[in-house]
This record gives C-alpha cells, sequence and structure tokens, in this order.
C-alpha cells in the first residue's frame, strides 16, 4: 500500500512539474485587457493622441481680374500638427486631371509643383508655405499636399488636401471637389444591371 502510495504521489509531483515547464514561459504573452499593448501587436501612442495628429489645408485667394486666362493669384497651404512629432515629410503635387486639357496653370513665385518638404512640427505651430501662380491657358489642374508620418515603422498617419482648378478663358473654377469641365458627361451609378441592347 505504501508503494502504491509512493507511486501516486510521483506521478502528481512529476505532473505539477511537467505542467510549470510547459505553461510558464507562455504566461508572458498573455495580457490582460488593461495591457498596454494593442491587441495587433503594434506599439501605441501616448494616452490622449488623437487618431490622426496631422492635418493640411490648401486654399487659393486673391485672383486677379478679369478672371479666366490670364488670371495670377496666390496659393497658402498649411502643415499643422497636434503633438509634437518628427521626420514628418509632405508631398506637393500639381497634376493633370484629364487627358484632354493641359493644366493650365505655372507657379510664378514658391515653385511647389512636385516637391516633398522634410522636418518637424511642434504642437499646435503651423508651417506655411505660400506660392504665386498664374493661368497661362485654358486647363484643369489639381493640386494635392500630402503630410505623412511614421511613429514606428510599418504604421503611418497621412493627412491630404486638394483643390482642383479649372480654367476657362473668361472664368475660373476653383473647388475642394471634382469639378466636371464642360463637354464632359458624368456616368451615373445604376442599379447594378447592365443595359438591354436592342
Amino acid at each position: 500500500m505504501k508503494l502504491l502510495i509512493s507511486g501516486l504521489a510521483g506521478v502528481v509531483v512529476a505532473c505539477i512539474i511537467f505542467t510549470a515547464v510547459i505553461v510558464s514561459p507562455w504566461s508572458g504573452l498573455i495580457t490582460s485587457p488593461t495591457s498596454s499593448s494593442s491587441d495587433s501587436g503594434f506599439p501605441q501612442l501616448p494616452p490622449g493622441w488623437p487618431s490622426g495628429p496631422l492635418g493640411v489645408q490648401v486654399s487659393i485667394s486673391n485672383l486677379t481680374d478679369p478672371l479666366g486666362v490670364g488670371s495670377e493669384g496666390e496659393m497658402t497651404i498649411v502643415v499643422a500638427s497636434k503633438h509634437d512629432v518628427s521626420d514628418v515629410t509632405a508631398q506637393f503635387e500639381l497634376l493633370r486631371v484629364v487627358d484632354e486639357l493641359p493644366i493650365g496653370i505655372v507657379y510664378t513665385q514658391g515653385n511647389l509643383a512636385n516637391i516633398t518638404w522634410m522636418g518637424d512640427l511642434r504642437a499646435n505651430v503651423s508651417v506655411i508655405f505660400n506660392a504665386k501662380m498664374k493661368a497661362v491657358e485654358v486647363g484643369y489642374a489639381r493640386i494635392r499636399v500630402t503630410a505623412i508620418w511614421y511613429p514606428f515603422e510599418g504604421f503611418h498617419y497621412e493627412a491630404t488636401d486638394s483643390i482642383w482648378i479649372l480654367i476657362q478663358e473668361n472664368s475660373i473654377q476653383i473647388s475642394h471637389e471634382p469639378i466636371t469641365p464642360p463637354g464632359v458627361i458624368v456616368a451615373e451609378s445604376g442599379n447594378g444591371t447592365l443595359p438591354l441592347w436592342p
């Protein structure tokens, strides 16, 4: 009987040791809901940070009369952050919108066409870029500015703003949304069915 009890006690002790060796290394990987690491495994930003700390704003003002080809104006681009961030990249793009129309504008001062700025942003202190532009021909352009910040490898925050500029001989339209040029038919969405052909 003593032999049986000794044998059972040995098995129980062996099971306890086995469980401790197998389970213990994994216990460090189990996190509680209050843990500071995220479920995705990415590092977390400090508490109180917004989901998107960056902001970009593009505006055009002081267009000269008469509006149209020959008009000049001032472009202002504001890049800002709600927190101190380092190594921010701002990309400035001057894009053709439709193949049938040229861009139609040029920068006459402070060329911001297709360049990149890199630098640090302080909390609530804007970095402002200015340029002068001129409408040189009938055309359609998009000015797009994108600010990107990588707080850690494999993850980034991005903010973007665009202005569309449609230049006609005697008018200029400026919008934060795409503009439909004259003579262009915009495709409308249907109910998901194909048209019936005769």
